[in-house]
């Protein structure tokens, strides 16, 4: 019995989840990246995943975003907590049980401010997510409903890597890697 209970709630909730990506995902606008985007996009993550000290190539100048999710995983670093980033609200759709979008619920992330912060962000991102054993992989339906849901225009390209701890989304803007977030598996 209790199988059954968990295997029903376990459908009610991927049920309600795919319509909360179904509606996020039709309803936020994309700005489509050329080929060259792309192609740089994805030359950058490769070098990521085979070098942590890459990631200076690809600071954006100022700020990197650190999606909500990625920060609930990463606030526990001593390290990052006395960085003192900046601050970043976003307002996230929630749905009622028949997928109807009923208001929205605040998520807090960090924004860096600055080479340094960026840096160590990388330094404990690397590691606490081993980056080194990442592969590229299609977006799912997932990563983009933790991605979709925070943006009311989304531009590519946007590069999922998965580790052997978890999936990381990251949003390119021109060469510079713009926002960061965790997505589980």
């Amino acid at each position: 019995m209790r199988h059954l209970l968990i295997i029903m709630l376990s459908c009610t909730i991927s049920y309600v989840c795919a319509q909360d990506t179904a509606a996020i995902v039709k309803a936020t606008p994309v700005k489509v990246a050329s080929e060259a985007k792309w192609e740089m996009a994805k030359s950058s993550a490769q070098k990521l995943i085979a070098d942590s000290m890459y990631s200076d190539s690809i600071f954006s100048g100022f700020l990197c975003m650190i999606g909500p999710r990625l920060w609930d995983e990463l606030d526990n670093y001593p390290e990052l907590v006395k960085l003192n980033l900046g601050n970043m609200i976003l307002g996230v759709p929630t749905y009622d049980k028949n997928g109807n979008k009923n208001g929205l619920k605040e998520e807090k992330g960090k924004i860096t401010q600055g080479k340094a912060q960026y840096q160590a962000i990388w330094k404990v991102l690397y590691s606490a997510f081993d980056v080194s054993s990442g592969k590229i992989v299609e977006l799912n339906q997932r990563d983009k409903f933790f991605c979709w849901q925070y943006f009311a225009k989304v531009e590519e390209p946007i590069i999922a890597i998965e580790t052997s701890k978890g999936r990381l989304i990251l949003q390119f803007s021109g060469s510079g890697l713009l926002f960061i977030e965790s997505t589980g598996f």
